[in-house]
């Protein structure tokens, strides 16, 4: 199922000039009235009137991934198919690729890099209230006020609680246009309201003035199915998730959950949930993006960011994640992980923390993310099972076949320098018997589960024993 991505960007109509910035640097931040707090380091205003903010709010209050460049003092800013590149003491800053004069510059203080609010606002296209006044909600001081907006984050806080009467948004200065991928949007960003499915919104002069949300069913049956999904998502999270884990073995562990307990929907049993989260987890039975929309909720309430990626796989259209571990981006589609229909069920991580080289081997991908080229959370890479030559894959091999006593499965990668190398399993397996005639007889089976175009191998052995 496929559904079209454009994030929902909020303008506010009254700009207020830096001007008066300059009588106190302190500012207080809400995001829909909800008060920003900052710890280590705080925003203040530069010698060119200019908000400086730490790049760790842009990345946690607009969901934006962030990465840090040390041997180019650069930082990268990347949300959906915008990238910004900001040099530390620069005023030349890069979006998608073109170089931009900025009236300011990124800074690091205190070991914390810092970039100009207003220039990131004015790239992704969000709006900001500034202005110089009394604090009233929080502690009466006169200071800088920075109102942000958020409608996506005002729909969630109503929608969870299944508000269907109108929502008042006339603050926001949406128009029409806005609403054509509201509901897109707000899954992408909040996967556990799996219900939104029709909406109708008043508007006057082009401007939307209310939003009100149709549900199929009941809301006191919602409800209930809401609750379900929660709560089964705290028990899977309590069950298979430790705070001793890195992100990494978080991430692992509810991919394995996922695969091992999801099916499939080949039947249609569910037309409508198993395109859901709540299809996957409460249900147990999904398709790709249910798969890829319980993945993403299950990622976000133990921290790990994600998004859902839309695009085909085999020319039908198809689901998966981008997920950020380490600071770094990489693809993972589990639903291709689970093996469908394979009676031995053999748990698969070829789309496990992939580069965007690899995914698209297989996927038909709808933006660029040539960008994603990381490779140290692969799954093969990680567990030191990319080979570059021949030695090592029989050494390998045969490691195996001696821990596992001749029956064992066989899971690698070959490095792409070597991607054309036709592993002989035969000979492989019989010199093997060779050297133990006294523990197994000359027959033996072998699957091999790959495409001949693969980098992946996944072969299970079994060598008859006396």
């Amino acid at each position: 199922m496929h559904k079209k991505i454009i994030l929902l960007f909020i303008m506010i109509a009254a700009i207020f000039p830096f001007a008066s910035f300059s009588e106190t640097n302190e500012i207080a931040i809400y995001i829909n009235e909800d008060k920003v707090d900052f710890y280590d380091t705080l925003p203040f205003i530069d010698e060119n009137n200019r908000t400086i903010v730490p790049v760790r709010f842009i990345s946690e209050s607009f969901d934006a991934y962030v990465k840090w460049y040390p041997e180019t003092r650069e930082v990268k800013i990347i949300k959906d198919d915008k990238t910004i590149i900001l040099k530390i003491d620069s005023n030349i800053a890069k979006i998608n690729g073109e170089s931009i004069e900025m009236d300011t510059k990124a800074l690091i203080i205190n070991n914390r890099t810092v970039v100009p609010l207003r220039f990131i606002s004015e790239a992704f296209q969000f709006g900001i209230n500034y202005k110089f006044d009394y604090d009233i909600r929080n502690d009466n001081k006169k200071k800088h006020i920075i109102d942000i907006y958020n409608v996506e984050l005002l729909l969630f806080d109503e929608l969870r609680k299944l508000n269907d009467e109108e929502i008042d948004v006339t603050k926001y200065n949406l128009s029409v246009e806005d609403m054509t991928n509201l509901n897109e949007e707000m899954i992408d960003l909040f996967p556990d309201l799996f219900f939104i499915d029709k909406f109708v919104y008043t508007y006057s002069e082009g401007e939307v003035m209310s939003v009100k949300y149709l549900f199929d069913e009941n809301t006191d049956d919602l409800k209930e199915k809401y609750n379900k999904l929660v709560d089964e998502s705290d028990r899977i999270i309590e069950i298979i998730i430790n705070n001793n884990m890195s992100d990494y073995e978080k991430e692992i562990a509810i991919h394995d959950y996922l695969v091992e307990h999801v099916e499939y929907d080949i039947d249609n049993k569910y037309p409508t949930e198993s395109h859901t989260a709540y299809g996957a987890i409460v249900n147990d039975i999904s398709v790709c993006d249910g798969y890829a929309e319980a993945f993403d909720y299950l990622l976000k309430k133990v921290g790990i960011k994600s998004k859902l990626i839309y695009g085909k796989m085999e020319n039908i259209l198809h689901a998966w994640n981008l997920v950020e571990i380490e600071g770094n981006l990489y693809f993972v589609d589990v639903t291709a992980d689970d093996p469908i229909n394979n009676e031995e069920n053999i748990m698969s991580y070829k789309f496990f923390n992939v580069p965007f080289a690899l995914i698209v081997n297989s996927h038909e991908v709808f933006e660029d993310y040539s960008y994603v080229n990381y490779i140290s959370e692969n799954y093969f890479y990680k567990n030191d099972l990319l080979f570059g030559n021949e030695l090592s894959i029989i050494e390998y091999i045969n490691n195996k076949l001696i821990e596992d006593q001749g029956k064992t499965r066989i899971y690698f990668m070959l490095d792409s320098k070597i991607s054309n190398f036709n592993i002989d399993i035969e000979n492989i397996i019989n010199n093997y018997i060779d050297k133990n005639r006294s523990i197994f007889t000359g027959s033996y089976s072998y699957i091999k589960r790959y495409k001949d175009d693969d980098l992946i191998f996944d072969i299970s052995i079994n060598i008859e024993r006396k």
